[in-house]
């Protein structure tokens, strides 16, 4: 399972990284800006999107990138982290999964992993169901 964290606070992003370890999440990503998220994005098929709603450098805050993120990672699952969820719209929830108010709690993340890895692998056996492509298809 892959993950990226969206998060420009070190401590934060410190105990993110930590949570999805002990999550048996080892392949994550950190960005810092929401610029750099989307670079990101576009390179890796990310199963877990971890999105701070306001991002404190220059750039695209979390609310911003939203909706590039889920244009750019439709199968991923968008979770965002805030201290502010009452700045969250119903229309930015149709674009994120969920939202998980700060301080995070280690168990949200666990089960949140847990949910998301058997999403990936059920996405995974659904694939091997089908025919391989035919060379030059």
């Amino acid at each position: 399972m892959k993950a990226i964290i969206v998060e420009d606070e070190t401590g934060i992003v410190e105990t993110l990284l930590g949570y999805l370890a002990r999550a048996d999440v080892l392949c994550v990503d950190v960005a810092s800006s929401g610029e750099e998220a989307l670079v990101l994005v576009a390179q890796t098929a990310y199963d877990l999107v971890i999105l701070d709603l306001y991002l404190s450098s220059a750039g695209k805050g979390g609310l911003d990138v939203l909706p590039d993120l889920r244009s750019r990672a439709p199968q991923s699952t968008i979770a965002i982290v805030s201290g502010y969820p009452d700045l969250v719209t119903e229309e930015d929830m149709q674009l994120a999964d969920l939202l998980i108010h700060k301080p995070v709690k280690m168990d949200t993340f666990r089960h949140l992993a847990g949910l998301v890895k058997t999403i990936a692998e059920k996405r995974a056996e659904i694939r091997a169901l089908g025919d391989p492509l035919s060379p030059g298809a």
